[in-house]
């Protein structure tokens, strides 16, 4: 019979020892190779965001209500982390491309443009990292008009002599401003009417389908407030002013049109129809204080002046729906009166 030996107790404790330490061993090892890929992952990370914020800005120029901004840093510029003031109000604002490399260009379009006037104004974009652009200018082509609407059911004649961004009513006049049974109505050529009153839940409302206002005709608005109502617009110059005219041949028949001076300028009245000259035969300027009359033996006005309304009267029959003559004239701004 065989006789085995067991373990001496010595040998099992080295064992067991050496056993400890290879665990050791590898757990070391493991968190080394833990740790460099986490210093590594955590590097990358740091080195990814520093790339994405820019440590410079700058406005290079300024359109309208557009600002053409430049990343001048090393890094990238976000929309999301942009922040415009003018004159100190903040600008809600949209930039194309959303995202600017290195040295890379943008349109900065500010929307609406409720804080921009045609004077010089303070621009200041704000980042992140503490960068920042400002800039003093023009904008150049952004222009404010304000209407003052006589109270007590007055009958105002208007016109728009600029061209609003979104020429709805709801946006040219909204509701906030004026009070139940304000209307803003058209006077169309046969003498009728197109009629939006302000509802008591103010919102506009269409008694006949009229929802937008355009700076090519006359309008009338009824302030049923007991103090004058100071209402004011901006917007852009008015493009392509081509106004039809026409003696209107139907159920009513009458050679007057509605329309408005949609400049920014005064004008004397022959130099305003200059383009329809021996066409009409006298225009009369509609106000809630009274009418008044231009013609050849009457002259009780001297010039068509901005937002105001007009009746002119045509007096060459080939004037048609058909054929119409048509009132040019260029859209012009005096800075010094404004």
């Amino acid at each position: 019979m065989i006789k085995r030996k067991a373990i001496t107790p010595i040998i099992a404790i080295v064992l067991i020892l050496m056993m400890t330490v290879a665990v050791f061993a590898l757990v070391f090892i493991w968190l080394i190779a833990t740790q460099d890929d986490l210093q590594e992952s955590v590097s990358s990370d740091i080195k990814i965001v520093q790339e994405k914020v820019s440590s410079c800005l700058s406005i290079e120029q300024t359109y309208g209500d557009i600002l053409y901004v430049r990343n001048c840093g090393d890094g990238v510029v976000e929309n999301t982390s942009l922040t415009l003031y003018v004159d100190g109000k903040p600008a809600k604002h949209s930039m194309s491309p959303a995202s600017l490399s290195d040295g890379s260009l943008g349109v900065l379009k500010i929307d609406p443009y409720e804080n921009i006037t045609y004077k010089k104004q303070d621009i200041r974009l704000k980042g992140d990292k503490g960068i920042s652009a400002v800039k003093t200018a023009k904008f150049g082509n952004i222009y404010e008009f304000k209407y003052v609407f006589l109270p007590s059911f007055s009958i105002n004649a208007f016109s728009l002599p600029i061209e609003p961004e979104n020429t709805s009513i709801y946006f040219v006049f909204p509701p906030s401003e004026f009070t139940v049974d304000d209307e803003v109505s058209e006077r169309k050529i046969n003498g009728q009417y197109k009629l939006t009153r302000l509802y008591a839940n103010s919102l506009w409302w269409s008694v006949d389908g009229q929802t937008f206002i355009t700076p090519n005709q006359g309008y009338w608005m009824k302030n049923t407030a007991p103090s004058n109502n100071y209402h004011s617009i901006k917007g852009k110059k008015v493009q392509n002013i081509n106004i039809p005219l026409f003696q209107y041949i139907g159920a009513t028949s009458t050679n007057e049109t509605f329309i408005g001076w949609h400049s920014l300028k005064e004008k004397p009245v022959e130099q305003a129809l200059q383009s329809i000259s021996g066409k009409w035969n006298h225009i009369v300027e509609k106000s809630a204080s009274g009418d008044l009359m231009y013609s050849e033996t009457q002259k009780e006005f001297k010039n068509l002046e901005p937002g105001k309304a007009y009746v002119l009267y045509i007096n060459d029959t080939s004037c048609t729906v058909a054929s119409p003559c048509y009132l040019t004239y260029d859209w012009e701004f005096n800075e010094e009166y404004w």
